[in-house]
């Protein structure tokens, strides 16, 4: 049974807001999904398992929920190949493309190439990532996790990363309020 504890920070994660940067729209964006492991002195070592929710956008504007476990264990090109196989299942697509790019901020850092016309959605309630926690029984609202997901714009002088929503504590493997967003 999750603690009062973790009920209150949950609440308290609820409560607070980040710092909200312009969304991009999709004319700006580029077929891409950047995938940056961040803070970490190894790129396969993260501090706990996660869930991440993310949305992808197609051509015509139909929105592809997907679900994905990162483990402890995963660098940055196995969290990009979990997201890629999800984000294929969801929307009917075949063998995503992966490319390791050079980033300032993160040295663990891959892009997911998604078909021309697809791209990150970064609607409100489309990104969610959940640390497990209590002992792999609970899962927990991660406002700023190790995992940072984003997408650079067609020109590439820009990068928008995505900002985690803020959620109640679930149960393991279960879904968001309101998860797949349509």
């Amino acid at each position: 049974m999750p603690s009062r504890l973790m009920f209150a920070v949950a609440a308290l994660l609820s409560a607070c807001s980040l710092a909200k940067a312009p969304r991009p729209n999709a004319e700006q964006l580029d077929n891409r999904i950047r995938v940056r492991v961040v803070g970490r002195e190894s790129e396969s070592v993260l501090s706990a398992d996660h869930f991440v929710f993310l949305t992808v956008c197609g051509p015509d504007g139909t929105r592809f929920g997907s679900r994905s476990r990162i483990t402890i264990a995963t660098s940055s090109e196995g969290i990009a190949l979990g997201l890629s196989v999800n984000i294929e299942r969801s929307a009917d697509l075949a063998d995503l493309a992966f490319e390791e790019v050079p980033d300032s901020v993160s040295k663990w850092t891959t892009d997911i190439v998604l078909p021309t016309g697809y791209t990150l959605c970064f609607d409100p309630g489309s990104y969610y990532v959940y640390r497990i926690v209590d002992f792999g029984k609970t899962m927990a609202a991660d406002l700023n996790p190790e995992v940072r997901i984003g997408a650079p714009s067609k020109d590439g002088a820009q990068y928008f990363e995505l900002q985690p929503s803020a959620g109640p504590l679930l149960k393991v493997a279960a879904m968001p309020p309101g998860w797949p967003l349509k």
